[in-house]
Order: C-alpha cells, then sequence, then structure tokens
C-alpha cells in the first residue's frame, strides 16, 4: 500500500510547482484493523481491572488542581506580556 501524500510530494517535485487542493487517493491506503468482539472483550476486561483508573471527576479535579498551582506562574507571564 501507498502513501497518498508521499505520491503527491513526488508528483509536486517531478513536475516542479506545487499541487495546492490536490485531493489524495485514500483507497491506497491500507484498511484499519477490525477487531473480533472476544478482542474487544478482552480488551475491556484489561481496561476494567487496571488499577489506576479514575472516574470523570477525579480526574477533573486533578487537573484543576495543576490549573491553580501554575496560577502565580500565568499572571506573571501575562504581566511581562503586557509591560512590553
Amino acid at each position: 500500500m501507498s502513501n497518498p501524500m508521499a505520491a503527491v510530494l513526488a508528483a509536486e517535485e517531478q513536475a516542479g510547482r506545487a499541487f495546492l487542493g490536490k485531493e489524495l487517493d485514500m483507497t491506497t491506503i491500507r484498511q484499519p484493523q477490525c477487531f473480533t468482539e472476544e478482542e474487544l472483550a478482552a480488551a475491556r476486561q484489561r481496561l476494567a481491572a487496571s488499577e489506576d483508573r479514575r472516574s470523570d471527576h477525579e480526574y477533573a479535579e486533578a487537573i484543576a488542581e495543576v490549573y491553580e498551582e501554575f496560577e502565580d506562574l500565568r499572571r506573571r507571564a501575562a504581566s511581562c506580556l503586557i509591560s512590553r
């Protein structure tokens, strides 16, 4: 299978000009891998069994905590940009 963008780049180099807006021939790329139901079920089990999984709420709290930690740095950076 070939890379559609590589084909366009090669044609541009050969012609000595850019082919802006040229459509890529996506039929030449490899099709995505399809998983069986058993593989998907096994992946779900592995994901559910992983110990470091957090809820969306816990994730949001962690992001907010990091955001607050950098508040002073953001304020200082913004004041530097404004004073220029």
